[in-house]
């Protein structure tokens, strides 16, 4: 996945009674992606590699087309909305001064992404706004499964996710700490929903 892209990545366990796969489109439109068709530019090896499929379509809060992927990992199924770094930052504002998070003109973005956490309730779900140049972007979300797995809130704090939300057994291994604990944040019942920081810089 090209480094000029940025996404959301939601790490939904596979609940008892549901099959292993998914149906791309079905949690795609949960997460509140609309107007998707099969992504052809995806190749049959990529396909296979990397899990479910590919769609392309809308997101809330996003101005362009997003792509939609779903894989197949080992306790969870992982949907990414991913979308172009120009798309990201036409919503943020210029105006470098602080203001309260209503005033933030892309809080359309944060507010799709809690609509998304709320509906699919992962276990973990992050935003990544900046993706390191040296790393492809699919490879750092898959590289996050096993902080997923051993439940390690402060370890995905640590990383510079634009906004974190981890769902309740998780989020009670968040240890207190002021540097860790200085970020604007969204209520979410039960669990914990942050951005990277506070003011105009809360998503970096």
């Amino acid at each position: 996945m090209s480094a000029k892209r940025l996404c959301a990545a939601f790490y939904t366990p596979v609940r008892e009674g549901e099959p292993a796969t998914a149906d791309l489109a079905r949690l795609g439109e949960i997460a509140g992606a609309a107007g998707m068709v099969d992504l052809e530019e995806v190749s049959a090896a990529e396909r296979e590699r990397y899990g479910i499929g590919a769609m392309t379509g809308h997101w809330d809060g996003i101005p362009d087309q997003v792509q939609v992927d779903l894989e197949r990992l080992s306790e969870h199924l992982l949907l990414e909305v991913s979308f172009f770094r120009s798309s990201f930052f036409s919503l943020l504002s210029e105006d470098t001064t602080d203001r309260p998070m209503e005033e933030d003109p892309a809080i359309v973005l944060a507010y799709a992404f809690r609509g998304a956490c709320l509906r699919l309730r992962p276990d973990v779900a992050f935003l990544v706004t900046r993706p390191s140049p040296e790393e492809d972007l699919r490879e750092f979300v898959r590289g996050q499964e096993y902080r997923v797995l051993s439940l390690d809130a402060d370890l995905l704090s640590a990383e510079d996710f634009g906004m974190l939300y981890l769902d309740e057994k998780i989020a009670q291994h968040w240890t207190p700490h002021p540097s860790r604990d200085d970020r604007d944040s969204l209520p979410v019942a039960g669990g914990k929903l942050v951005f990277r920081s506070r003011g105009w810089g809360r998503w970096f």
